[in-house]
């Protein structure tokens, strides 16, 4: 594909999010007692998830849609209860986020969302995306489950032969998913109730979330820069606090991961998430990887994409213009 073609999808690209339904399509779900088709419109957008009102449904209105009893009593068990995602979310909700739900009830769903986008092969989610696949061979290491041969012969996991396989001369990079980052956010946490007396988050009443806008970023990025001058020292007066929440999680993630990324682009992005409402925790890419300039890549084998990894290409790479790219090993 030449540099003409890559720009003009990328153009369009960006016009789908602008307008934020990609397309839609009726989709036959039953007749209703009058015999009359029911079609439920299904929206597979690219814009945004913190661009879509929270709505939400009653069972009546899911009974307009043609919800079977069972769908309705799953969805919405009383009256007064409203089913917890709008229709229009089902697509982008993985199958087993319906917790409890019979196979039944969620071959229903399906049906009325035109399948669900973590069950799409992974060739048709990454053309959706937008974003590349790159393919690269792997052998499966004999004495561990779930190993792969490293090119030295030893065992290693997906994601770090993903990461030796993707490195370039003068490139760094991490394999530990958004561990850094999840590190970081817990420090900035207890930074910004530090340096504010309240959660971040949250308004000053500790009763309602935040409302998103450049004021509350700029509260939050003061307690960014507070955390990049001195993470020992924060680390050191909170270390209880951080070593019950982090598990497992050392500050060596943090401080590498601030040295993989750099301070300018953790700026960036927590600016833009406080400032829009972005959820940048769930769905970060396997790996890190940074030199001339910064890369993310997905490392799959066998297994798809999931929906928060689709929200955190739309949410945060694309407004950031960040590279994004699928390694499939095997």
């Amino acid at each position: 594909m030449d540099s003409n073609t890559r720009r003009s999808r990328r153009g369009a690209r960006a016009a789908c999010i602008r307008c934020e339904v990609v397309w839609r399509r009726g989709i036959p779900v039953g007749r209703n007692g009058a015999g009359r088709a029911l079609h439920v419109i299904v929206e597979k957008r690219l814009g945004p998830t913190y661009a879509t009102p929270g709505e939400k449904v009653t069972a009546d209105e899911l009974r307009r849609l043609g919800c079977s009893d069972a769908l309705v009593a799953y969805l919405a068990p009383s009256p007064a209860h409203m089913a917890l995602k709008h229709p229009r979310e089902w697509f982008w909700t993985d199958r087993k986020w319906f917790k409890g739900a019979s196979r039944e009830v969620t071959d229903e769903i399906a049906r009325f969302a035109g399948g669900f986008f973590c069950e799409l092969p992974l060739e048709e989610q990454a053309a959706m995306m937008g974003i590349r696949i790159v393919h690269a061979p792997g052998v499966r290491f004999n004495s561990g489950r779930g190993l792969w041969q490293s090119a030295a012969g030893n065992g290693i996991s997906i994601e770090e032969l993903g990461l030796e396989i993707s490195l370039r001369p003068g490139e760094r990079g991490s394999s530990y998913e958004g561990r850094g980052l999840t590190a970081f956010w817990f420090m900035l946490s207890k930074t910004f109730e530090d340096m504010n007396g309240y959660w971040l988050g949250y308004e000053p009443t500790k009763r309602q979330r935040y409302q998103p806008g450049p004021d509350y970023a700029r509260m939050v990025l003061a307690s960014v820069d507070a955390v990049l001058a001195d993470p020992k020292g924060i680390h050191r007066r909170h270390r209880e606090y951080l070593q019950t929440l982090w598990r497992g999680l050392e500050l060596r993630d943090v401080t590498d991961w601030i040295e993989i990324v750099g301070g300018s682009f953790i700026r960036r992005y927590h600016e833009h998430c406080y400032s829009v409402g972005a959820n940048g925790q769930g769905g970060h890419p396997d790996l890190t990887i940074s030199g001339s300039e910064l890369r993310f890549v997905e490392v799959k084998g066998k297994d798809r994409m999931h929906a928060n990894q689709a929200s955190w290409i739309v949410d945060i790479a694309e407004p950031l213009g960040l590279d994004v790219t699928v390694l499939k090993v095997g």
